[in-house]
């Protein structure tokens, strides 16, 4: 038996690692495999320079080994990768995300993204100030609110105020009303008064003129009296008023006829009239 050439033993070590098959779904596998792989190589070519060692101290008694030990050593790490190749083949691969399922989730999380920033820029751009718009329309309504309240509270006192005038402007307007009906009532006196005394004047006049045997002043003074009579007529009772209109009547008749009859007639006349009181 031959002794194996280290060359040849890296060429063997090289084919053995390419002769690993390579599954894309596996490379975290693949790369521990060869690390392992890597180790054990480090391993046998230690063992091999140890008994390369002992050889040259025996004084070459065989040359780094024996043919025998390299080929055991030999069959050991063929054994060994054979073993981890086997190993890592029958475990089975994990399974890993379908790719469809990996985008529709990347576009899941992307698309979550845009709506959170979407929603962000619209809340600070327009949400926000909305707010702010509205809470400052609320503010300014609250303060028109209690404007037009003062306004109606005022508008109020004004309207009661007004009632109270217009009220007492009535009871004036009465008491205005009332006065001048007494006015009127007092003027009317007044010129009753006037006439009835006017009236007395003149009766007094005729009878003086009939004692003085002046017939012209007596018929004069009875026309006057007369006069004065109508003014007054209305105002005194109908009996009264008619009994003064037919002396009158018959005194003017016999101041032309009968002058003695006539003084007895305004003399009686004169007296009734002091009998009557003034208004």
């Amino acid at each position: 038996m031959e002794i194996e050439n280290p060359t040849n033993k890296d060429e063997n070590k090289k084919n053995d690692m390419e002769s690993v098959s390579y599954d894309p779904n596996n490379v975290d596998e693949s790369s521990q495999f060869l690390k392992d792989a890597e180790v054990e190589d480090a391993k046998v070519e230690d063992m091999s320079l140890d008994h390369a060692d002992n050889a040259v101290e025996k004084g070459h008694e065989e040359e780094f080994a024996s043919p025998i030990d390299t080929t055991v050593d030999a069959q050991i790490e063929t054994d060994h990768i054979e073993t981890t190749e086997s190993q890592y083949e029958d475990k089975p691969a994990a399974k890993q995300m379908p790719g469809w399922l990996r985008k529709s989730f990347i576009f899941l999380i992307i698309g979550l993204l845009l709506i959170l920033v979407g929603y962000l820029i619209s809340f600070y751009t327009v949400t926000n100030p909305l707010q702010k718009s509205y809470q400052s329309v609320l503010s300014e309504l609250s303060n028109k609110d209690s404007e037009v309240n003062n306004l109606q509270s005022q508008y109020d006192q004004t309207k009661n105020d007004l009632q109270d005038t217009q009220n007492n402007l009535m009871k004036y307007e009465l008491e205005y009303q009332k006065l001048q009906q007494e006015y009127d009532q007092l003027l009317i006196y007044s010129e009753y008064n006037e006439s009835f005394i006017n009236l007395k004047y003149e009766v007094g006049m005729a009878r003086s003129a009939l004692l003085n045997k002046d017939s012209i002043s007596s018929r004069q003074a009875i026309s006057l009296a007369m006069e004065h009579f109508e003014k007054i007529r209305n105002l005194l009772d109908a009996d009264i008023s008619s009994g003064i209109d037919d002396q009158l009547k018959e005194i003017q008749r016999l101041v032309r006829s009968d002058t003695e009859k006539a003084i007895d007639k305004l003399r009686t006349l004169s007296e009734n009239l002091e009998r009557i009181p003034l208004k």
